[in-house]
């Protein structure tokens, strides 16, 4: 008997010590992928900062060169700190260019900038297939966290009448997951939604946002012009509160809604105010 209780004990040791060992495990791999993203934010926002003094410094206006690299053009900052733009040009296609190039990855389309929000982030696209990015990285490599995504039925240039991005609402406040607080907290009046493509910059009005039914592309993503009526009516109806007309081109983000147990999201719905190109 003594014996019998012995192995018992054992063997409910092992099983605690492999929970231990797998809740450790995954605390880990969370606290890796956050830092992983904050980097992934970070050298994106550089890169955006860099795009912008390029743009709006006399110093950028005509690139310096590195005697060792003829080839990389520069910008000096206000402190006369020299910034080397690895593979970066002036032309319409320097930020994206730019952006793909530092994570190696051409699936980088867009990068989405709201400076109410402090929110700034490269989108990704992968053709055919929208669920892609949902566990992958900037890299490509497997995620659980994901990346931040424009549906893959959308445009990368965003000329379809209904453009969709996804984010994971992170616990930590990466990606989307400060997007429902910072809304509620500052709301939408005088935010701007601004969306650099390799060719365009796009400006976006917050116009409605909150807690709607679960994901329907069908309807928040539409390639062609919608018939008259179809988003006012149909955000009316989803978002249980009227909808401003007046626009023809429409972007969603959306996230993860765990105020409940129904399988609810939470979307920033923008109307597209201005298009301009930037090549």
């Amino acid at each position: 008997m003594k014996k019998r209780y012995i192995v018992l004990y054992i063997i409910v040791m092992l099983i605690a010590l492999s929970l231990m060992g797998y809740g450790i495990y995954k605390v880990y791999t969370q606290s890796q992928q956050t830092k992983e993203a904050e980097e992934i934010v970070e050298a994106g926002k550089e890169i955006y900062n860099q795009y912008i003094n390029g743009l709006n410094t006399e110093e950028a206006s005509e690139p310096k060169h590195s005697e060792n690299d003829s080839e990389s053009p520069t910008y000096i900052d206000e402190e006369g700190i020299v910034h080397y733009l690895d593979a970066f040009v002036t032309d319409g296609k320097g930020l994206i260019h730019a952006l793909q190039t530092r994570y190696g990855n051409t699936d980088v389309v867009a990068y989405l900038v709201i400076e109410a929000y402090d929110l700034y982030t490269p989108i990704l696209w992968h053709d055919g297939d929208y669920k892609y990015y949902l566990r992958h990285n900037i890299y490509g490599d497997y995620s659980y966290n994901g990346s931040i995504y424009l549906d893959s039925d959308c445009r990368p240039d965003f000329l379809n009448a209904g453009n969709m991005i996804y984010g994971h609402n992170m616990l930590d406040g990466m990606m989307f997951g400060r997007l429902e607080k910072t809304i509620n907290e500052l709301g939408i009046e005088g935010a701007e939604v601004v969306i650099y493509t390799d060719s365009e910059k796009l400006v976006y009005k917050p116009i409605i946002y909150g807690p709607v039914a679960a994901l329907d592309r069908g309807f928040y993503v539409t390639p062609e012009e919608p018939e008259d009526g179809f988003f006012v009516s149909g955000f009316s109806e989803k978002y249980g509160k009227p909808c401003p007309e007046g626009y023809n081109n429409y972007l969603t983000l959306m996230t993860c809604y765990y105020k409940d147990a129904s399988r609810q999201r939470f979307c920033l719905t923008c109307g597209l105010i201005s298009r301009t190109r930037i090549g």
